[in-house]
């Protein structure tokens, strides 16, 4: 209705930069004061052709300018206070007009296009002008054509579909005969004709209406764009007859720019808008806007710019992401009409939200209901293939893959996030999808990038990593959505996904097992830890050493927090289970294991990634066996890498465990406490950061802190000193004590002490190297020490102290009775030797009468043959040895004399070793060849 009634028409109109220009040329031509006489609304298919042939057609129809909204504004601007109030309209459609002629309702016969014109300017009248031509099917002159046109001024001649009719007469060939309408070059003469005739004729009116096409500058090989409207080869033919010509005259028209389309669309779905509207819209988009300068890496840049507000404003409420996917992209589609096609989908598409009772704030790409069977039908009524079994596989719909997603990932399901992404997809990739070049080979095809889908699929207070994060979902799970970097595309054909999805189905759990301990074990770092065990398969494979060990559990010791009506975990258990137990044996070092387990809530998930992984990698090893294209193979290469992120990144969140077994002193329970881990790096670095913070592992150990724990469990209660090395043990054997990277710690603690004399009698310690038959330290010292060892003593400093007290008062007495006896030697000339002349002063001894005497030269030079034996502190084997050899033996080894040195060990303790030791001393008394050795 409200294209026939022309108030009606005006309201619902809006009037565009290019719609105002030519109503101004037609105001300007029907009053004779200039304007174009020939406009040629060259555009592509839909692009608003037809809208704009009836502004011009409703412009004349006779009524005032003042009942047809903005057609006064347009008459002001072109200096006329009115239009004529008769016109004389012609309107022309070309495939409604037959090349065999017709009959009108007073009799007459009209075989030609001009005769039809003349017909409709002035019935039987006007006819008559042109009737000779017309009967022989011959174009009229310039000049009749111009009388024609003067006789009924003012007049607009309108013709739409001008090349559907001449296409006819190109393909009926060169009989002059064939058809009454005339011959195709005879048509052509006439539209020159009548494009002069116009141009002469002040007060007429040409606009023709053509579709735009680029095969008419250039035919080229191949297909023929917009072969829909054009017609193929004839009517590609018949339109650059009609461009030749009539470019010679003619104004082109600007169409409908995407900006004006808003308002377009916009006033043909919705109702003005009001005072309350008018504020919603702009608490909407200032919403947006807020929204989209919190995430600007998210989204694409020109939502940052400053126009990017007023263009949400005019296309409000249809988002203009939403536009740009249909005027970009829908529009290049062959049957898509750019405008027509726009009002009749967005119609669909809003109906379809007004039944269902949505409530969003704008309609976004996200919100088109491609479950709904007319908005699918719209959209399939546009593409020459079968997209229907991609919809429902993928997209939309309980069983399809993007509502799988959400059911299985709440955090997703909550804004149905896949399902808004696949919308999405569907919308920005479809028309590409099979779009082919001017030789007609398939281009590849360009999908959507990740930033566009999450500018249509979010609203302010989504998080667009969620809609980041359900595209890579899908794109895994999906048969027929593919991924290259960050843009995600559909196809018809079921996606190599599928293959490797239909692998990773067929792998066995080991198998998946087996690759997560693999993937695990390229780790080779250590972090603070001695030891690393990976995934070891029982507590067997975790030595019994004295040095921390950080002990990295598999899925199936995953752990998940014990509480009411919740069994303790696997991984609680096989914590409890390692330390207590090396195999079938007791383990004896307990507090040197750390656990790292995975959440038992994030196994499944963890698994799954390890699959895929798995399965792309089968896929890119056997890319020559599956003969995949080029760009199949690297499609098939950047899947691998993202199902390689996408497991670390899963590996990482499941890890996120630390199980620290605890004791209290005095308590024989165990107990695990669970320390919550994050960052990034390997699961080493992770647990050591973790460590270091919370002090579960130590690096270093002061002396105040050692000799409070000597101190706590009366380690001097018995006698005031204790082995270094049993002291060391301690810390390695008792969960209740500070857990140490290894004894070491122990050692350097008490090597690099500070001088205890300095420190409060109840924060330091002495150490001594041993304690002697009589009781006493030997090697006793308050300060540090260059070497301690295992069998030193870690002395009470108060003990010590006196000891050394002891030894200094000692020391002095002796030092007094040395002075007091002490005698000058006797110095007396050599011997009284004839020969000698006084001769060289020697050192003499006293005998008992107080006579000096010569030593012995005679007593010196005799002796021929050594034999000594002494006894070594076997806990300062080395120590002593080296002692004998620099002090001894060196003196005959350096002089190059024969010396020999026997090692004699006995032991009257051989019972009280364990029988594997015995057996392993036998086999090195062997090896070591003892050749005089008994055990009894």
């Amino acid at each position: 209705m409200e294209y026939g009634d022309p108030v009606e028409f005006f309201e619902r109109t809006f009037l565009t930069r290019g719609l105002r220009d030519l109503l101004k040329q037609t105001v300007l031509r029907m009053s004779g004061q200039g304007g174009d006489p020939v406009v040629d609304l060259m555009t592509t298919f839909g692009g608003g052709k037809t809208h704009s042939l009836l502004a011009v057609y409703h412009a004349c129809s006779g009524l005032s300018p003042d009942r047809l909204d903005g057609l006064r504004e347009l008459c002001t601007e072109a200096g006329i206070d009115a239009l004529p109030e008769r016109v004389n309209r012609v309107v022309i459609v070309g495939n409604d007009v037959s090349v065999l002629g017709s009959t009108k309702p007073d009799g007459t016969r009209v075989n030609t296009m001009w005769g039809e014109i003349a017909w409709q300017l002035g019935g039987r009248t006007a006819y008559d002008m042109v009737a000779e031509y017309d009967r022989a099917s011959s174009p009229p002159t310039t000049t009749t054509l111009e009388n024609l046109l003067n006789a009924f001024s003012p007049c607009v001649i309108l013709i739409d579909e001008w090349v559907a009719y001449l296409r006819q007469l190109w393909s009926s060939g060169g009989d002059s005969q064939a058809l009454p309408a005339g011959t195709f070059d005879g048509h052509l003469t006439f539209v020159q004709s009548l494009t002069e005739a116009t141009k002469n004729a002040p007060r007429a009116l040409l606009v023709v209406s053509l579709p735009a096409s680029d095969s008419v500058r250039d035919m080229g090989q191949g297909i023929i764009d917009n072969a829909h409207e054009v017609g193929g080869t004839p009517g590609l033919e018949a339109l650059r007859g009609l461009r030749s010509v009539i470019h010679r005259v003619e104004t082109p028209w600007q169409p409908a720019t995407m900006e004006e389309s808003y308002e377009i669309v916009r006033r043909r779905l919705f109702k003005p808008f009001g005072v309350e509207q008018v504020a919603a819209r702009n608490m909407v988009v200032t919403k947006f806007r807020e929204f989209y300068g919190r995430y600007p890496s998210d989204l694409p840049t020109e939502v940052r710019e400053y126009g990017y507000e007023t263009t949400m404003r005019n296309a409000y409420p249809i988002h203009p992401e939403l536009f740009t996917r249909l005027y970009e992209d829908w529009s290049t589609l062959e049957r898509f009409q750019r405008t027509r096609g726009v009002l009749r989908l967005m119609a669909t598409v809003v109906h379809a939200l007004w039944t269902r009772g949505d409530t969003s704030a704008v309609i976004l790409p996200a919100s088109v209901p491609l479950d709904d069977q007319k908005v699918v039908e719209e959209l399939s009524s546009h593409l020459d293939d079968k997209w229907g079994p991609v919809i429902a596989s993928d997209l939309a719909g309980d069983g399809s893959t993007a509502a799988g997603v959400d059911r299985d990932i709440p955090l997703l399901g909550r804004t149905m996030a896949a399902q808004r992404a696949a919308r999405c997809v569907f919308l920005g990739s479809v028309p590409s999808a099979n779009r082919r070049d001017k030789d007609g080979r398939i281009t590849v095809a360009r999908g959507i990038e990740q930033k566009r889908v999450v500018l249509g699929a979010t609203y302010p207070g989504d998080n667009p990593a969620h809609v980041a994060d359900a595209l890579r979902q899908i794109a895994d799970r999906g048969s027929y959505i593919d991924r290259d970097g960050d843009r995600y595309s559909l196809s018809l054909s079921q996606n190599l996904a599928q293959l490797a999805r239909s692998r990773a189905d067929g792998y066995h759990d080991d198998e998946i097992a087996d690759t997560l301990t693999a993937v695990l074990r390229e780790e080779r770092d250590k972090g603070v830890f001695q030891r690393v065990h990976r995934m070891p398969a029982t507590s067997a494979d975790v030595e019994d050493d004295a040095t921390a060990a950080l002990v990295i559990f598999g899925p199936d010791r995953g752990f998940r927090k014990a509480g009411a009506g919740k069994p303790v975990s696997d991984g609680e258990k096989a914590a409890l289970e390692f330390i207590q137990r090396r195999g079938t044996n007791a383990r004896i070092h307990k507090n040197t294991l750390v656990f790292a387990a995975p959440d038992a809530d994030r196994c499944d998930t963890m698994l799954r990634a390890v699959r895929a992984w798995k399965a792309w990698k089968s896929v890119v090893d056997t890319a020559d066996d599956l003969n995949l294209t080029p760009a199949a193979a690297r499609g098939a290469r950047q899947r691998l890498d993202q199902a390689s992120q996408t497991m670390k990144a899963t590996i990482k969140e499941a890890y996120r465990w630390i199980l620290n077994p605890s004791q209290e002193p005095g308590d024989s329970a165990i107990s695990i406490d669970a320390i919550l881990m994050n960052g990034d790096g390997t699961l080493a670095e992770r647990v050591t950061r973790k460590a270091e913070q919370s002090e579960l592992v130590y690096t270093s150990y002061t002396v105040s802190f050692l000799r409070r724990w000597i101190d706590r469990l009366g380690l001097w209660s018995n006698e005031p000193h204790i082995e270094l090395g049993k002291l060391a043990g301690y810390f390695t054997q008792y969960v209740y004590m500070p857990r140490i990277v290894a004894h070491d710690v122990i050692y350097t603690t008490v090597r690099t002490r500070p001088d205890t004399v300095l420190m409060a009698g109840n924060e330091g310690i002495a150490y001594a190297d041993y304690i002697d038959d009589n009781g006493r330290y030997v090697g006793l010292a308050l300060t540090s020490n260059t070497h301690v060892q295992a069998s030193g003593l870690i002395v009470d400093p108060t003990v010590a102290s006196q000891q050394i007290d002891d030894d200094h008062a000692k020391a002095e007495q002796a030092k007094a009775a040395r002075v007091v006896q002490q005698r000058p030697p006797t110095i007396t000339p050599g011997g009284g030797d004839s020969n000698s002349d006084g001769g060289t002063p020697q050192l003499a001894t006293t005998s008992n009468d107080g006579a000096a005497t010569e030593p012995s030269a005679t007593l010196l030079t005799s002796m021929s043959r050594m034999f000594a034996t002494t006894a070594v502190d076997p806990s300062r084997v080395i120590r002593d040895v080296a002692r004998i050899n620099e002090e001894i033996i060196s003196h005959f080894t350096n002089a190059g004399l024969r010396i020999s040195v026997h090692i004699e060990i006995s032991s009257d303790d051989l019972d009280k070793l364990d029988p594997a030791i015995v057996a392993a001393l036998k086999e090195n008394l062997t090896t070591m060849n003892f050749a005089d050795w008994n055990m009894e």
